[in-house]
């Protein structure tokens, strides 16, 4: 290919005298070793480079560049068959970047002139030569310039890209950047002439990009670095395949067979009552029962006939060694254990039964907590005819070892009551943050541990006649063929994965939901990311004085390890690009704006990442997302898929009536003190009837044949919930000063 002259003068300079382009350009490293493995950071990551014959992740020397301790990090880059499709590339450079030159926000990235971006350089891709947005950030104190996806966007998978800086990019003394002696020698070569892996690689994709007219011409480009995506999301309809192969699944509701967890039935005809069990709740003034697990009577349960905890039987794939997700020498997935047990409650509404049985709700629960935590939503949902049930997440509540010795709830009985006693943040869960190929596979056992349960829903073994006479008679019955989702946090995280993987699942709400756990929400969290860089900074001898955020050159690597069992990977095949060739289901995803636990960047990356509307009203537009009116109904063709902004409001959001707000909002990476707090921290109400109503609605009309999305409490900027605008509001943080 015809190069221009102006590349080729550079190149030719460069090659000669450093000194006449020195005033005028700034050179990006490219250092490829002559023999061996480029050292980590000689070229910009990642780069096909690293992979081996077999397209595998090799080894990555120098990582102690970023990381003193880096084996548990080589580990899981050695997992991998490609790199991340959301968690970017590192530039080391030897001069300071001037930021105002970079795309440091959406709409600088979405533009067509942006300086950095990521193209499809694959020639055999249906995408071939199309752009996708890119953030990115100058770490002075590394070197390094951090380039991610716009959160939310995500590359396809086994594709060929490049990460491209062009020209456009300064250093603070005002010089462009331009590319190094071996990158312009490339750049110049004919295609017929190019003979070893580097020159054909980037060669090849600088031609790529040339003709997808993404740059003027090739003497834009002052670096570039070229990537295959990986295919680890590929993995998870094989495993439910091989799932399936095993027995159908049995409940145990009986002591002797539920152990080692309690098997315990609470009704409306029992001894003790389920109102024994959960107490009086408050009610409102039209005499209804609040719902919410922080109702200081007890938990609503007028609607509900019976709540029945035991267990059953279902496959795991966590070796007992490893924690890992293991395959044989022929590549076949190891079932570690076929007879591993896992708690389950179930509970039944009192309204009259279908013939077909009651629709059911699978309820995901949060970090740190267990399947109790439906009970705060749940009797709103019977009362809406639906019954419900859930599990607890690998190594949390009951599957961590919590006791069950009281009544965790607020009745006269004193237990044990079939629900952990305790909720300790679940460090094993996290492999104690040094091992992220166990966390990646604790997230997809607990998907593969709810593809059992939707097993043992529609399970010809399922036999729910114990539950008859606390029921008051009648033996309830599930209908198998219209199972829901319904999850908060980490059970919206969850939930995202459920509903691109599980066909039989046709519906679900995510509430305060999120993707990129590592790289956007440990790291963005006010409640957390204070810890988790703490932490961080002891287990990988973290390098550098740059923030934990989602450019640090750590989030990336450990985006990347554990992608294959994050949301990121699997929302872009819910509504499009089915893994598994299901039909869509419908979508609801309510978020709370400035959620202290789970930030709303990672809220966005999610929605965005599905191609999810925006319901309005709304309160901030989000670029690349289309708004539209509610209700809506039938957005996505037969199906229905919005997101939904709430305010007041805080993480709790659908689960309990009030919530603590402890930092201010708005906060930035940028800023002196990154999560401001709150001098004085207070209680904000939020609206918990309306989400109620929404749900109730949405998996109703979902269930009739026709999902409806309202916005029924429309979002209003009142940060401290006092009831004065934060325009207007004298003290916009203190509910009591308007």
């Amino acid at each position: 290919m015809r190069r221009s002259k102006s590349l080729l003068l550079i190149s030719m300079l460069i090659g000669c005298s450093a000194e006449p382009v020195a005033n005028d350009v700034a050179i990006v490293p490219f250092d490829v070793a002559k023999t061996g493995t480029t050292p980590f950071g000689d070229i910009p990551w990642p780069s096909d480079l690293y992979l081996d014959a077999d397209g595998r992740v090799s080894e990555v020397p120098n990582l102690s560049r970023v990381s003193s301790t880096s084996s548990a990090i080589q580990a899981g880059l050695s997992s991998l068959d490609g790199f991340g499709r959301a968690s970017g590339g590192l530039f080391f450079l030897p001069d300071p970047i001037d930021e105002t030159s970079l795309p440091r926000d959406d709409a600088k990235a979405f533009e067509e002139a942006s300086s950095i971006y990521l193209i499809d350089v694959d020639p055999s891709s249906p995408h071939r030569g199309k752009r996708y947005a890119a953030l990115a950030k100058y770490l002075p104190s590394l070197g390094c310039l951090s380039v991610i996806p716009v959160p939310g966007v995500v590359l396809p998978m086994g594709t060929r890209h490049a990460i491209v800086v062009t020209n456009a990019v300064r250093t603070m003394d005002g010089r462009h950047l331009g590319p190094a002696p071996e990158l312009a020698r490339i750049a110049n070569l004919a295609a017929s002439s190019r003979t070893t892996d580097v020159e054909k690689l980037y060669g090849d994709a600088i031609d790529e990009i040339v003709a997808a007219k993404a740059v003027g011409n090739a003497d834009a480009i002052a670096s570039l670095t070229v990537f295959t995506t990986s295919r680890k999301a590929e993995e998870m309809p094989l495993l439910r395949t091989r799932l399936r192969d095993e027995p159908e699944p049995e409940i145990f509701l009986n002591e002797a067979n539920a152990a080692p967890y309690t098997a315990a039935v609470f009704g409306v005809a029992s001894t003790p009552s389920i109102g024994d069990w959960l107490g009086k709740p408050e009610v409102d003034d039209k005499g209804v029962e609040w719902p919410g697990g922080d109702n200081p009577g007890g938990i609503a349960h007028d609607a509900i006939a019976v709540i029945a905890s035991g267990a059953f039987v279902a496959p795991s794939f966590l070796d007992a060694t490893t924690s890992h997700i293991e395959k044989d020498a022929g590549g076949a997935f190891v079932l570690a254990d076929a007879n591993a047990k896992i708690p389950v409650t179930i509970i039944i509404p009192k309204s009259p039964m279908p013939a077909a049985g009651y629709p059911i709700i699978i309820n995901g629960h949060g970090l740190s907590n267990n399947r109790g935590s439906m009970l705060s939503l749940a009797n709103e949902l019977a009362r809406a005819g639906f019954a419900m049930i859930g599990i607890d997440d690998v190594l949390h509540g009951s599957r961590a070892n919590i006791p069950d010795k009281k009544n965790n709830f607020k009745g006269t009985y004193a237990g044990p009551d079939g629900i952990p006693d305790e909720y300790p943040f679940p460090i094993p869960f996290f492999a104690d943050f040094a091992d992220f190929v166990t966390v990646r596979d604790h997230f997809r056992q607990t998907i593969l541990d709810h593809m059992s349960l939707v097993r043992l829903i529609q399970s010809s073994k399922l036999d729910l006649s114990p539950l008859a006479s606390a029921a008051g008679g009648q033996t309830p019955k599930l209908d198998a063929a219209h199972i829901y989702w319904s999850g908060g946090s980490l059970g919206g995280i969850m939930g995202s994965m459920a509903l691109a993987l599980e066909p039989e699942i046709k519906a679900g709400a995510l509430q305060v939901p999120g993707a990129s756990f590592v790289q956007l929400i440990t790291t963005n969290s006010a409640e957390v990311s204070g810890l988790v860089g703490t932490i961080a900074k002891g287990t990988f001898g973290i390098q550098g004085e740059e923030i934990l955020d989602e450019y640090h050159p750590i989030a990336n690597l450990l985006g990347s390890i554990t992608e294959g069992g994050d949301p990121i990977a699997y929302a872009p095949h819910i509504l499009e690009n089915p893994l598994n060739g299901r039909e869509k289901p419908d979508v609801l995803v309510t978020y709370a704006l400035h959620d202290e636990v789970l930030p709303n960047i990672a809220t966005v990356a999610l929605v965005r990442a599905m191609g999810l509307d925006l319901a309005t009203p709304n309160l901030v537009d989000i670029p690349a997302m289309t708004n539209v009116a509610a209700p809506v109904q039938g957005n996505r063709g037969a199906r229905t898929a919005a997101a939904v902004q709430y305010s007041p409001a805080d993480h709790a959001l659908g689960y309990n009536r009030y919530d603590k707000r402890e930092y201010e909002p708005n906060s930035t990476s940028s800023a002196q003190i990154r999560f401001p707090p709150i001098l004085k921290p207070f209680n904000v109400e939020m609206p918990i009837r309306e989400h109620s109503a929404q749900l109730a609605t949405f998996f109703s009309t979902a269930y009739a044949g026709a999902a409806r999305i309202d916005v029924t409490a429309p979002p209003i900027a009142d940060f401290d919930g006092d009831g004065a605008l934060d325009a207007a509001d004298a003290a916009p943080y203190d509910p009591n000063v308007k």
